[in-house]
């Protein structure tokens, strides 16, 4: 007997959900500001992404592989002031 669409929908959910557990994923939420929203634009764009979320992932694991490289890089990559600096 064929399964439904409402069957073949309940499987893919399960198999989707099977996934993430195995890979460890968890939801992220956060407030994101026009300027971010427009900065991270501007990265998806750039970048050829086709989500936000994978351009952010990539940001994170490049920047975390600098930190680990040369510790230096934190002062770049990570201070404030210097990104508010740079906005005025």
């Amino acid at each position: 007997m064929a399964k439904t669409a409402a069957q073949r929908k309940a499987d893919q959910r399960r198999r989707e959900a099977s996934h993430l557990e195995a890979v460890g994923a968890s939801r992220f939420s956060m407030d994101m500001y026009q300027g971010t929203r427009e900065a991270l634009a501007r990265i998806v764009e750039a970048g050829g992404f086709e989500q936000p979320a994978e351009a952010l992932t990539v940001l994170i694991h490049n920047a975390d592989n600098e930190i680990q490289r040369d510790m230096s890089q934190i002062d770049v990559l990570l201070n404030v002031a210097r990104l508010r600096e740079t906005k005025r």
